[in-house]
C-alpha cells in the first residue's frame, strides 16, 4: 500500500460548525485532509493536523465514501521514507487557528511554528516528493485545494 491522501467531505458532519465553515468559505466539498500512511482502510494510520491538538498520529476508518475520498499518490520508495521521516518531524506542533483564519478573511496570517491540515500535507509533499503547488505557500492551500493538485497533476 502506498501513501494517499484522504479527503473528508463536509457534509458527513453537518455538526461540525467548524468543517462547514472552512467548505463554505473555500467553496469546497472538503473540509479536512488526512496523509494515509499504512494500514488497512478501516484502521488506517494517519498523520495530520487537528483542530484543536495539531500534528500528529491516529488511526482512522477511512471506509466510509460518504465521509472520504481517497486519493493515492505515486511516489518512489523513497519519497515515501522522506514523508514518514517529516511526519514524525512535524510530529507535536500545534494547530495553526491564525493561517485558518487568514483564509477565512483573505489576509496572509499565518504561523510558522504551527500548521493545520491542508498546509502540512501539501507541504510533506513539496519537501519530500517535490510536487508542485502551483506557486503557493503551503499555508495558503485549503483541502479542496490541495484535492484539485492531486487529482489533476497526477501525483
Amino acid at each position: 500500500m502506498s501513501i494517499a491522501l484522504a479527503f473528508k467531505k463536509s457534509a458527513a458532519e453537518p455538526h461540525n460548525i467548524f468543517g462547514q465553515a472552512i467548505s463554505a468559505k473555500t467553496g469546497s466539498i472538503y473540509c479536512h485532509v488526512e496523509c494515509w500512511i499504512s494500514g488497512p482502510q478501516n484502521a488506517a494510520l494517519c498523520f495530520s493536523s487537528r483542530e484543536p491538538h495539531g500534528a500528529g498520529w491516529a488511526t482512522i476508518d477511512l471506509t466510509d465514501a460518504a465521509m472520504w475520498d481517497i486519493v493515492p499518490l505515486d511516489l518512489t520508495p523513497e519519497q515515501e521514507i522522506a514523508i514518514h521521516g517529516f511526519c514524525c518531524g512535524c510530529d507535536g506542533k500545534r494547530y495553526d487557528a491564525l493561517g485558518i483564519v487568514g483564509i477565512a478573511v483573505g489576509a496572509e496570517l499565518h504561523d510558522y511554528s504551527q500548521v493545520f491540515c491542508s498546509e502540512v500535507c501539501a507541504s510533506m509533499l513539496k519537501q519530500c516528493a517535490g510536487k508542485d503547488l502551483g506557486g503557493k505557500h503551503a499555508w495558503q492551500i485549503w483541502p479542496g485545494e490541495l484535492y484539485e493538485m492531486a487529482t489533476t497533476q497526477r501525483w
